[in-house]
């Protein structure tokens, strides 16, 4: 006796009238699979959207690779413009700090020059 789905089979792979009517014994009996030849349209369709969302999935994401890139475009333009600022400040900086720099040293030359202190002469 062979079990095949709820039903019972009373006879085995030798006792089969035909080849179609076979094949769930066979495949209960043999423990291998059975393939019809036919495509159920659940199955197609279900296949059929997968697709589709694969290809709007690939396109959202092209959309938002594009966004991104675009931002970081701009905030590398920005960075530059940032940087060159930046320096250019840090030039006047240190021009403005070289030149007072050199205005004190001057001062202190002419005040060394003017007026030394007698070295005799008690310092108070």
């Amino acid at each position: 006796m062979v079990r095949h789905r709820s039903r019972v089979f009373d006879m085995t792979p030798r006792d089969c009238p035909g080849p179609d009517n076979c094949a769930p014994v066979r495949a209960a009996v043999s423990g291998g699979w059975h393939v019809k030849k036919e495509i159920q349209i659940g199955h197609l369709l279900t296949t059929l959207s997968m697709f589709i969302s694969a290809v709007l999935f690939v396109l959202a994401m092209d959309k938002r690779l594009l966004v991104v890139e675009t931002r970081q475009e701009s905030m590398m333009a920005a960075q530059i413009e940032r940087d060159e600022r930046q320096d250019k400040n840090s030039t006047e900086s240190v021009t403005l700090l070289r030149t007072q720099l050199g205005k004190i040293d001057e001062k202190l030359d002419r005040l060394i020059e003017r007026g030394r202190p007698d070295q005799n002469q008690p310092r108070r």
